[in-house]
């Protein structure tokens, strides 16, 4: 009792001495508070072995409480004599120095959801799994035993079967003698016949057909429409078909054709298609810059023509974390334009980059640091990406001086910027001679639509400076952009030049 009475004071004085900030090496480690030195391993590996077996069997399972990670007490500690608590001390502080941790055997999580049946009908499959990470195995371990799935029968039932036709019977007497008369024959759905929710037979059970038709002329007339054809498209409107055909009767012996149309056209899938929006961002690597992962923020896609609602858009925003999440709706908006960020909660958030991709293409993306604070909406301005790649042929002249040469490729990148700086290319390298007082001229090709250029960007991204007087852009022929001055990229460093 009176070793637990000192146990529960120690932890006492910790936490009040922690609680005021006081330093805390008068007392002693939180982790180890039986010295104040930090002790030396001395211990074999087959030594340690030894130790943590006897460490474990003889003090952990008689109660003893230790601080190495991963050990976990067993029985009472009030059974535990002086000399034994003195002996375990002494192991721990061994152990501990050597760095020690408790092996930690692994458990199964829960199972997940099960999957979808491997079959609609007849009898499938579908599995479920578990993961060996409640805990995961530790420090040397076991592993869960077991299997990490499950698999069991589904969807048993019958599969549907289709109606087949079966042949045709005879044709029936011709209902003239003369002028045109008919007859027909029918045919039945059951070869097979439809069964557990199949189909019925398509067209007709029964033809007709013209019989007898000397001496008196037959004017034509139209037989029945056939069944509508299949929408031309799933959605955003699209058109299906009908026909019929002048047979019921055919026009003979010098008769009248039918009038009017054989097909009709009439519209279907009228409904706006649902686009996929994956929005991919990076949280500032600020203290406060994470936020939270859902039912925070709504975001909205704006375009040229329109905009989307608000969605919430689950994904990890913790400080320095890249993600991405996705958002479907089927508003017309036309060309990305920008994206805004509705804070709907005290949870501020920071980002440094955004791209967009609509239905698996990138359209835009975004750079800089943007602070969504408790329930604000901020807006950001997308660099459209386009279908067409825009070739940038820039030449340069490298400066005369000792130091001016830098390298032909693989150590500068380059940037260019549009409109008001808010429109960019990716960082591309750019193959060309840069040796001292040279003309070189390379080329970079991008699908981003910057309007006019307005600044160009070179990152040095090694340890060779590089000097140089003039830079020039040309798209289709025509300069674009010119400059001229005095300019060094030191070592790991990026200057920016304005046109």
């Amino acid at each position: 009792m009176l070793r637990t009475i000192a146990i529960l004071l120690f932890v006492a004085v910790y936490t009040v001495v922690a609680d005021t900030g006081e330093n805390l090496s008068e007392y002693g480690s939180a982790e180890s508070p039986t010295t104040s030195e930090e002790e030396e391993c001395q211990l074999s590996e087959e030594k340690m072995k030894k130790q943590a077996k006897k460490f474990k069997n003889k003090c952990l399972k008689k109660g003893y409480e230790s601080y190495i990670e991963g050990c976990v007490t067993q029985g009472n500690i009030e059974t535990m004599s002086d000399s034994r608590y003195k002996r375990c001390g002494n192991r721990e502080r061994k152990l501990a120095a050597c760095d020690y941790r408790c092996p930690v055997d692994g458990d199964w999580s829960d199972y997940g959801e099960w999957s979808t049946c491997s079959e609609e009908c007849g009898g499938g499959t579908q599995t479920r799994s578990k993961e060996c990470n409640n805990p995961a195995p530790a420090y040397g371990g076991a592993d869960c035993e077991g299997d990490a799935t499950q698999t069991r029968d589904c969807n048993s039932q019958a599969c549907p079967i289709d109606g087949e036709w079966g042949a045709w019977s005879a044709w029936s007497t011709c209902s003239e003698e003369c002028g045109g008369g008919t007859q027909t024959r029918s045919k039945e759905c059951n070869n097979p016949a439809p069964a557990y929710g199949g189909a019925d037979c398509e067209g007709d059970a029964t033809q007709t057909r013209n019989c007898n038709s000397q001496a008196c002329p037959v004017d034509g007339e139209w037989g029945t429409w056939s069944a509508w054809s299949e929408c031309s498209k799933e959605c955003g409107g699209g058109t299906k078909t009908r026909s019929r055909e002048c047979n019921n009767p055919t026009p003979a012996h010098g008769g009248n054709d039918c009038q009017g149309d054989s097909t009709k056209t009439q519209s279907c899938n009228t409904q706006n298609c649902e686009v996929v929006y994956k929005i991919t961002h990076t949280t500032g690597s600020g203290t406060h810059d994470g936020g939270a992962t859902s039912g925070a923020y709504l975001f909205t896609i704006i375009g040229h023509d329109g905009s989307t609602g608000e969605h919430d858009c689950s994904a990890d925003r913790s400080k320095g974390t890249t993600s991405t999440c996705t958002i479907r709706d089927t508003a017309k908006i036309g060309k990305l334009k920008s994206m805004r960020v509705k804070n709907t909660s005290n949870n501020k958030w920071v980002f440094v980059d955004v791209s967009v991709k609509v239905n698996n293409v990138l359209r835009g993306r975004w750079a800089g640091s943007q602070a969504v604070d408790d329930y604000k909406t901020k807006t950001i301005v997308f660099t459209y990406i386009g279908d067409q790649l825009i070739e940038y042929v820039i030449t340069h002249v490298t400066g005369t001086g000792t130091h001016d040469s830098g390298a032909r490729s693989g150590m500068y990148e380059f940037q260019l910027k549009g409109a008001n700086n808010a429109f960019y290319t990716a960082w591309h390298d750019c193959n060309a001679n840069r040796n001292k007082g040279e003309t070189g001229t390379c080329r970079i090709e991008d699908a981003a639509e910057l309007g006019e250029i307005e600044q160009a960007g070179i990152k040095n991204t090694g340890d060779n400076t590089w000097a140089f007087t003039s830079f020039k852009v040309k798209v289709d022929g025509k300069v674009v952009a010119n400059w001229s001055g005095n300019k060094k990229v030191s070592d790991y460093k990026t200057e920016w030049i304005n046109f």
